[in-house]
């Protein structure tokens, strides 16, 4: 079967769901919540295959979203994202490289 997991899905979405509380309800700030999503997905383990890459395109796609430009080498970017799966590397400091190497686009 390809594609989601229904059941895994919606109690992955349920444990892994920092970003919508980190936004309600703690920080507003584009970084932490790019990491608290791509953490999300890269965890939840709801999709098949490929949630580590789902997670790399949609954290840079939000950053991108909330003004942001960043374009880590290939390498780096999908180290860092499977390091954060595999905890690693921390939240923290993935947001502290995140801040680092984005440039805005205002």
């Amino acid at each position: 079967m390809a594609g989601a997991w229904n059941s895994r899905c919606r109690s992955a979405s349920r444990r892994y769901d920092r970003g919508s509380n980190l936004g309600v309800h703690g920080t507003r700030d584009a970084f932490d919540l790019t990491v608290a999503y791509a953490f999300g997905v890269a965890k939840a383990n709801g999709f098949v295959d490929g949630n580590k890459r789902t997670a790399f395109v949609a954290a840079f796609t939000f950053l991108r979203l909330n003004g942001y430009a960043f374009r880590p080498e290939p390498y780096t970017g999908v180290r860092m994202i499977e390091e954060l799966a595999a905890s690693t590397v921390s939240e923290s400091d993935l947001a502290k490289w995140l801040r680092t190497n984005a440039s805005s686009l205002g």
